[in-house]
């Protein structure tokens, strides 16, 4: 089992396959980095669009003889692969009936590499579909996601592929903010990105963990929180006067006219109208960070957009 984990790489695998495999440069580098943990052991590795088969016999030579490499093609020819010893079903991916048959010939997937057709369609089915066949731990890998930019694939649209990605990417993030239920929320764990490959790590006990806030008890250090005083200076004001309003305190400004509002602050007679003013004050804020967001994310993406040549 050692030859195969010291053995021959993926590029080396890819340029000794004896059939037809076109690849990008990069995802040499991207496959070793995911997929070299499974070399030398008997994983279950199943590829979507197989095409002149070249792919798979690189597979089988970077993996190792104990895996098992599974083909996928919409292409009846692609059944003579099995002749070389290849696990090999015939169906789009696109088909949700054909991902119900799968189910039923393979199971406890350790990869799904979809290098399909590369729709949008085709992609997001081999996600939303090809997921629950995939073990804890494993990986459905989908690559050249570059389609998403693509016109001849109808896009850049927002119902691309790669608008999909983040979808599922922003849904894992979404804490404390109603998080979505979805199809893929008890599978995947993680969110991968890569140039032209996008990879969704499955594991249904992370997947469905209830995500907590934790403290260490630790001493509190009663330095006030300024993350939003840079933002401008009515900002600042607004949120020493939610702060009193909220505590109840004394506004405590410099400016003497600010100083009649303590009575208001601090009094049971003013609860009612001290609520609504907390309510008025926190919109206040919300429209101000919106417009401050605004303004400082396209100041920052010209930055971003900066020939590098310059720097």
């Amino acid at each position: 089992m050692d030859q195969y984990k010291k053995g021959s790489n993926v590029r080396e695998a890819f340029e000794n396959a004896p059939y037809l495999s076109q690849k990008l440069e990069n995802y040499f580098g991207v496959y070793e980095d995911l997929f070299g943990r499974f070399k030398g052991t008997d994983c279950t590795f199943m590829e979507i669009g197989i095409l002149h088969g070249g792919s798979l016999f690189m597979w089988r030579e970077f993996l190792g003889p104990k895996a098992r490499i599974i083909g996928v093609d919409l292409n009846p020819n692609a059944i003579k692969w099995r002749d070389h010893g290849f696990e090999i079903y015939i169906g789009s991916q696109s088909d949700s009936d054909f991902w119900e048959y799968l189910k039923t010939v393979v199971q406890d997937l350790d990869v799904i590499l979809d290098d399909g057709g590369h729709t949008n369609e085709q992609q997001m089915c081999s996600v939303i579909f090809g997921s629950s066949l995939v073990k804890d731990g494993g990986l459905l890998v989908v690559e050249d996601t570059h389609a998403s930019f693509w016109p001849n694939f109808g896009n850049p649209s927002k119902y691309s592929f790669s608008n999909f990605a983040h979808e599922v990417s922003d849904d894992l993030t979404k804490f404390g903010r109603g998080e979505k239920v979805t199809k893929l929320s008890a599978l995947v764990s993680e969110v991968r990105f890569f140039p032209s490959i996008t990879t969704f790590v499955i594991d249904r006990k992370v997947a469905t963990e209830e995500p907590r806030a934790v403290s260490n008890l630790g001493l509190v250090d009663i330095a006030p929180d300024m993350r939003f005083y840079g933002s401008n200076r009515l900002f600042k004001f607004l949120i020493e006067v939610d702060r009193a309003l909220s505590s109840g305190r004394n506004i405590g400004m410099s400016r003497k006219w600010l100083r009649i509002l303590n009575p208001f602050v601090s009094s049971r007679a003013f609860a009612m109208p001290r609520k609504l003013t907390m309510r008025l004050v926190k919109s206040m804020m919300a429209v101000n960070l919106r417009i401050t967001n605004f303004l400082s994310y396209y100041k920052l993406v010209r930055e971003y957009s900066k020939d590098p040549s310059g720097v």
